[in-house]
């Protein structure tokens, strides 16, 4: 047993230091979490602009802004199947109908075999099939040119809204021999039918961003000078600079579901790591276990699941008391918790030493 040790002495020496500086980063990312600013609280501070035409200029020149309007362009933007129109945004979406093959699992031999529409097919064993033209990949493009009510807005950098499914008709499409229009969905290349499809026919959609959109609210810094509307940039290097198919309130909703989102996946990094840190620290208590009969296999799950445990109570414990820390009301109110119970606790320890002095 003691050569057994031996032999691994150096491996085991590593995962435990590899372990206390993974314990050791937990604590720090479980902690920075908290103190790092929600998003949507910064929102709440933008100045809300109802109507731009009415603004003072000079008053809101370089300040944190949430307009809410229409997205304009000046462009129009076309397709091999949609015609030229005013977009601000084109996704055409081509898929293939294909077979696919696959097993339940790796023991069964038995495949699957099921038909299915499939986007941007990269098969190139598949000969020289009509589908395969590089035209019929699915593509996005976005116009060069975007305004909101006439502040022009950094197409690089801003995150637009979700695009919306197309309505296809004979007015805005463009219909060949072989590739006709079935629904308002759908176009559709091929030799059978939509409903009855063969092996390589393709069906095509659009989604997109229509010019006029409709109503939406960008957060961004306005510069009322050279009218536009830029990246606004909080904590030195974060930035909020994106538009939302929502009014303000909505917005600031969906922005907070986006921060408790990616608090909770923060949250779960750092309990992660400080498992894994535990458990590599635990390493040689494993490596001593396995060598011992009938106990190894039931004390190694032991020890998984009581280093799990102990995880998920340092990791509870630190995500309170750094919401304590990062919070100067809750701290307040903590201390003057504290405060008061060691007032009043001092207080009877005299009034019950005071009553035995009488007795």
């Amino acid at each position: 047993m003691m050569s057994v040790i031996a032999s691994n002495i150096t491996p085991v020496i590593k995962k435990v230091l590899l372990g206390l500086l993974l314990f050791l980063i937990s604590f720090f990312v479980l902690f920075w979490n908290e103190g790092d600013a929600n998003i949507s609280e910064i929102a709440k501070t933008s100045i809300e602009v109802q109507n731009i035409a009415n603004i003072d200029k000079n008053a809101l020149h370089k300040k944190f802004v949430s307009i809410t309007g229409a997205l304009e362009t000046n462009q129009q933007l076309e397709d091999i199947f949609l015609k030229k129109n005013y977009y601000i945004q084109i996704n055409r979406i081509v898929e293939t109908y294909k077979v696919n093959t696959r097993k339940n699992n790796k023991e069964d031999q038995k495949k699957i075999i099921t038909h299915e529409w499939v986007q941007n097919i990269e098969n190139k064993n598949e000969g020289k099939d009509y589908h395969r033209d590089k035209k019929l990949q699915s593509i996005t493009q976005t116009t060069n040119f975007i305004a909101l009510s006439g502040y022009k807005i950094s197409i690089d950098e801003i995150e637009l809204p979700a695009t919306e499914p197309l309505i296809l008709t004979q007015e805005n499409t463009i219909q060949s021999n072989n590739t006709i229009l079935l629904n308002q969905k759908y176009l559709f290349k091929g030799y059978g039918s939509l409903q009855q499809p063969k092996i390589g026919d393709i069906r095509i959609s659009y989604t997109v961003i229509n010019a006029p959109s409709q109503l939406v609210t960008l957060f961004g810094k306005i510069d009322t000078i050279n009218n536009i509307i830029t990246p606004y940039y909080y904590n030195d290097n974060k930035k909020i600079y994106k538009i939302f198919n929502k009014t303000r309130e909505e917005s600031i909703i969906e922005l907070k579901k986006e921060d408790i989102a990616a608090s909770w996946i923060i949250r779960i990094l750092g309990f992660s790591l400080m498992w894994t840190g535990l458990l590599f620290i635990a390493t040689p208590l494993f490596l001593f276990i396995s060598v011992i009969p009938f106990i190894g296999k039931f004390g190694t799950i032991g020890i998984i699941l009581l280093t799990g445990l102990i995880s998920i109570i340092l990791s509870t414990i630190t995500i309170f008391i750094s919401i304590i820390l990062h919070n100067i009301i809750i701290l307040v109110i903590v201390i003057v918790l504290i405060i008061t119970g060691l007032f009043f606790y001092i207080r009877n320890t005299d009034d019950k030493s005071h009553k035995k002095l009488i007795t």
